[in-house]
């Protein structure tokens, strides 16, 4: 089993010898890392020479500047393992992360397998993940809801592998600058029917920094990132109809972990917070137009307790 990993880079000097050294270093050898080269302005592009000049696991795709789906579709072109996932140039894995995976493919005769994250901030030592680890066997259906209400499996694109042989290929949309992994992956899960392993155990590191554009607040939910927010959970709201289970996934999604995210958090300007119900309110009509009155109660009701909060707290 040979696993092909796409990482998209794009001036991430600082963070990418350690990405890729981290792949360097799997103790699981068939491998390839597909690197996108995004148009860099740092020494990016150097690195990553210097890693293909030593090791020929590792290639460079040369592009210019197109945004980071851009990047992963055109790394997707390249594929020639029977397994492929995702890295972002500013993380590192464990270096048993892919004899891992390599054992649960094949234990549970798997089309996917998506495993634990462990968040890691500036200047923090790593933390390996416990002896203690759940492996659950999952249909499509059951990750689709878990996607949205499960931060553990959650939306990301670099905690999930997939079996090439066992997917319909999916591209990436490149017309949402946040949340465009939500959406990948959705799509992914609801046009192919998958045999999916959840590892709870961490072999992924993700570098949280402030200047990423995941954890800026001010690109994330100003009107443009609140609206780009709202036009993917649209855009995926049809993968969730005609299931009562999942469109209570789809709900939950929608108005309570991405409004409680905005309203809970003490970082964000008042603003940013008026803004996101501002555009919540005007357009909810639209979101719901096609649920059943209970849902669109249940809708009602969220909006007013968070008013109520959003008053109290001014």
């Amino acid at each position: 089993m040979k696993f092909s990993i796409i990482i998209p880079v794009h001036n991430s000097a600082a963070y990418l010898e350690k990405c890729l050294t981290s792949w360097q270093a799997q103790t699981y050898g068939d491998f390839e890392v597909i690197c996108v080269e995004n148009g860099s302005t740092d020494n990016s592009l150097d690195i990553l020479r210097d890693f293909e000049k030593k090791d020929q696991r590792f290639r460079i795709c040369h592009i210019d500047m197109t945004g980071v789906s851009h990047a992963r579709n055109v790394g997707m072109q390249y594929i020639s393992g029977d397994v492929f996932g995702f890295c972002d140039s500013d993380d590192y894995v464990r270096s048993d992360y892919l004899e891992a995976a390599s054992r649960l493919f094949e234990m549970y005769n798997a089309d996917c397998v998506i495993t634990g994250v462990r968040p890691v901030r500036g200047g923090e030592t790593d933390r390996v993940a416990g002896k203690s680890n759940k492996e659950t066997l999952l249909s499509s259906k059951d990750v689709l809801c878990k996607i949205l209400c499960d931060k553990r499996i959650g939306g990301f694109a670099w905690n999930k592998l997939f079996k090439v042989s066992s997917v319909k290929p999916v591209p990436w949309n490149e017309t949402f600058f946040c949340y465009e992994d939500l959406l990948w992956n959705v799509e992914m899960l609801y046009k192919n029917q998958l045999r999916v392993v959840h590892s709870t155990r961490c072999f992924y590191f993700y570098v949280q920094r402030s200047e990423s554009v995941s954890h800026s607040l001010e690109y994330m939910y100003d009107k443009n990132g609140v609206l780009n927010l709202i036009h993917v959970l649209e855009k995926i709201k049809p993968c969730y109809d005609g299931d009562g289970k999942k469109e209570r996934a789809w709900i939950s999604e929608f108005c309570y972990s991405e409004m409680e995210n905005v309203y809970c958090n003490p970082r964000m300007p008042l603003s940013i917070k008026r803004c996101f119900m501002q555009d919540f309110r005007k357009n909810c009509r639209v979101y719901f137009g096609n649920a059943d009155r209970p849902l669109i109660e249940k809708m009602k009701t969220v909006v007013k307790l968070l008013i109520i909060y959003f008053r109290r707290n001014e």
